[in-house]
């Protein structure tokens, strides 16, 4: 999930206002937060993050829930997949 990509392809105006997010966020579907086209939206993960955070007044449970949820969606080796989950299980919130 890109938010501010989805923010700027849609007519939503706000982060806030983006309908899918809302829905999966509640229904519990696992995601990765992502951002895309860097240089056209000028955002980094930590933007996106922290927007999805403030507008949907999201805790650091859920973040830190959602992170180690998205480790099942994310491509990468699963070395990385491990040393990224010791990781953000060692993260106190």
């Amino acid at each position: 999930m890109c938010p501010s990509s989805n923010l700027m392809t849609s007519k939503c105006g706000a982060m806030q206002l983006l309908p899918h997010w809302k829905k999966l966020v509640e229904a519990g579907v696992p995601m990765a937060i992502s951002c895309d086209d860097t240089l056209l939206i000028q955002s980094n993960i930590q933007t996106e993050v922290f927007e999805l955070a403030t507008a949907f007044r999201l805790n650091g449970e859920w973040l830190k829930e959602n992170l180690l949820n998205s480790l099942s969606v994310v491509f990468c080796e699963p070395d990385t997949r491990e040393d990224l989950k010791r990781k953000v299980e060692a993260f106190r919130v």
